[in-house]
């Protein structure tokens, strides 16, 4: 804008966040969302890799199930500890640094898994390995996220979360395929060399989020380089000053404390999304962990025990992928809804005696649901949160919510250790997808999050973070 005759022209501002909430899927956001997704295949086949060598390594360390749980949760606990940690080092040091570190680092350490020769330092090297994978994908969701309009956030972090899905399906054949002609050991062998060289390719593709930039009061020629990277067909003015009015600055020395996540409507929703998340990962990573196992105790082979769990992923990715349209389009309480529709199917497994064919159709849909619900209960953490504390929000919801996928594979220990039915355990952790109902529900209501998108006015966080009334 110009002012009087001799005055100096005012420099105009561009918003980055409004550009990011117009801007329709194109090119950059698919790319991006190929990275993420391709880190959290190799997250996901890192992670589960280990239940698919269990039948085979448990035996040759002399591990029973309860010393194999206790790895299980071992690796578990470190993934809850490396989610905090990085989400408070992404919302210093950015999301791109960290992301490609942690997933250099959880890379080696599968691969060291290989060597391991005794249950201490298997349990030692999983736990290492825990925290390098654990803070992958919250930080792959905060990215999304900072480049996602709020009508396809959802969305976007469902199908982040599906090359997770994906990346555990995988594990099965993987296992099927290595480990007869060449022992478990080359299981973690192969995952790892895959992830080393994503993370490579992360390191030369993968962008920095432009709000966290501008919350970080970054220079502006490096906005400016980030901003053209994001829309090129956008020419702006020379002089342009880029801002992000929903960047909110992070506290002193960039540092994002705890309190902020529970300020003013906060305080309610975050303990029900954490409690909503523990809840949910009970029963996720109890299936997870001892899911061939299990289904080799009712009468699989190995071979088939292995593919009915990689085909439990895959149904359990398919209802996420099902479910992330609807929450976009209706809001949480289609997440809750989906939980919910699970707990007959799990009381059914675990109380009728059926036949093989109709045991494995219940049970996936059994994944279909349970594993839909989950993933959709991480598609809405980082929605709740502004961009300045997204990291540490998404960071501290995976961590505590990893109480749960460490409590879960304890619980398969002692079930499968104990005189009981292995049926029994369906039966055992039903209760688990209607407490995360019950919390989701809570959350939808103190969020607002009923109505379509589109017919909502502002985001979600700042709803939230306003306190306004219900």
């Amino acid at each position: 804008m110009s002012g009087a005759a001799g005055e100096p022209r005012q420099a105009a501002a561009y918003d980055l966040g409004e550009a990011i909430e117009a801007r329709p899927f194109d090119r950059f956001a698919l790319k991006l969302l190929l990275l993420s997704m391709l880190a959290t295949v190799f997250d996901g086949f890192d992670l589960t890799a280990i239940s698919f060598a269990a039948p085979t390594l448990a035996p040759a360390l002399g591990l029973d199930p309860i010393a194999m749980g206790t790895v299980f949760s071992a690796g578990l606990a470190g993934t809850m500890l490396g989610a905090l940690a990085t989400g408070y080092w992404a919302d210093r040091f950015g999301r791109k640094p960290v992301i490609v570190g942690s997933t250099a680092a959880f890379a080696v350490l599968t691969i060291a898994l290989a060597f391991v020769r005794d249950g201490t330092s298997l349990l030692a090297v999983r736990a290492v390995q825990g925290f390098a994978l654990g803070g992958v994908m919250p930080l792959c969701w905060a990215l999304n996220i900072d480049y996602s309009p709020a009508r396809r956030r959802s969305t976007i972090v469902t199908l982040v979360t599906l090359g997770f899905g994906i990346g555990s399906a995988l594990a099965g054949p993987a296992a099927v395929l290595l480990i007869p002609r060449f022992g478990w050991p080359s299981l973690f062998v192969a995952g790892g060399i895959g992830a080393l060289l994503c993370s490579l390719l992360l390191q030369l593709a993968l962008p920095e989020s432009l709000r966290f930039l501008a919350a970080r009061g970054a220079g502006q020629p490096k906005l400016h380089a980030g901003f053209r990277r994001f829309a090129p067909d956008i020419v702006l003015p020379a002089g342009t000053i880029l801002v992000c009015a929903d960047a909110e600055r992070p506290g002193r020395a960039g540092r994002v404390p705890l309190a902020a996540l529970f300020g003013g409507r906060l305080r309610l929703v975050t303990p029900l999304l954490w409690a909503a998340y523990v809840a949910s990962s009970i029963s996720a990573y109890l299936f997870a962990s001892w899911g061939p196992v299990i289904f080799e105790a009712l009468g699989l082979t190995r071979a088939q025990a292995a593919y009915v769990a990689s085909f439990y992923a895959l149904t359990g990715a398919a209802g996420g992928l099902l479910l992330m349209r609807f929450t976009d389009r209706t809001g949480f309480g289609s997440v809750a809804a989906t939980l919910l529709v699970a707990i007959p199917l799990m009381m059914t497994i675990g109380l009728v005696d059926m036949p093989r064919p109709w045991f494995v159709t219940v049970n996936l849909l059994v994944g279909l649901f349970l594993l839909g619900g989950h993933y959709g209960v991480m598609s809405i953490l980082g929605q709740v949160y502004p961009a300045a504390i997204r990291a540490t929000g998404t960071g501290w919801a995976a961590s505590v919510g990893k109480v749960g996928s460490i409590v879960g594979p304890l619980v398969g220990g002692w079930l499968l250790a104990s005189s009981l039915p292995v049926r029994i355990s369906f039966v055992a952790v039903a209760v688990c997808p209607a407490v995360a109902a019950l919390c989701i529900l809570l959350v939808a209501r103190l969020s607002g999050r009923r109505a379509p998108a589109g017919e909502r006015g502002g985001t979600v966080a700042a709803r939230i973070a306003a306190g306004e009334a219900s």
